[in-house]
């Protein structure tokens, strides 16, 4: 049961590679990355999301009229923005980490500093 497999790879631009089953599983440790989960749920629905430009923000803007800005790494909610008219929300940009546009359907565009 001790005995040693050994896989081929072949690319098309690179040689012919040999690998042992353990620097296989072991490369592929090194290339395994933990991914987070979370989820949002808003009754009255979403209707547009963005990361902010350096991922620490999402804004999320919802049919209330209603931006919410969630911390990125743990998807807690940082702030609640009104946009002017209280409909829904149909767009939203980042423009660099420190300015939010948004757009609503009520005809408005608002932009957050």
């Amino acid at each position: 049961l001790s005995q040693k497999l050994t896989v081929s790879y072949c690319f098309p631009e690179a040689k012919h590679i040999k690998m042992s089953a353990t620097a296989i599983e072991k490369k592929e440790k090194e290339q395994e990355k933990e991914i987070k989960t979370y989820s949002i749920k808003y009754n009255l629905g979403i209707f547009c999301i963005s990361w902010s430009p350096n991922d620490i923000y999402l804004a999320i803007g919802c049919s209330d009229g209603i931006i919410r800005i969630l911390n990125g790494i743990n998807g807690k909610l940082l702030y609640k923005l009104s946009t002017t008219g209280s409909m829904p929300i149909t767009s939203i940009k980042w423009k660099s980490s420190s300015y939010l546009i948004t757009t609503s359907s009520s005809g408005y565009i608002d932009i957050w500093q």
